[in-house]
């Protein structure tokens, strides 16, 4: 069962003229308790707490686990040039 979505707020960097770069946002992940594992889009990206994710503009799946507890899962959308900080609570 998915989670709500999160949006992050931001704002589209300035145009530099012709050329087109790859957007991304910065994103940091905290869990309650830490050491929980953090998966991106299905893959094994680390454990919590983790700073300063660069990550490509656009919508992601999260899902933090830990031994013991029920799996946090939500949507987060990232946009361009954006720093949000998320901090999943987990249920035993």
């Amino acid at each position: 069962m998915m989670g709500p979505t999160i949006v992050v707020p931001g704002q589209p960097p300035a145009s530099s003229g012709a050329e087109q770069k790859k957007e991304y946002g910065t994103v940091s992940f905290e869990s309650e308790p830490t050491g929980a594992e953090l998966l991106l889009d299905n893959g094994l990206i680390g454990n919590t707490p983790l700073s300063n994710v660069k990550l490509p503009s656009g919508s992601h799946s999260i899902t933090i686990t830990l031994p013991g507890y029920k799996p946090w899962v939500r949507q987060i959308t990232i946009l361009p040039d954006c720093q949000q900080n998320i901090k999943a609570k987990l249920e035993q």
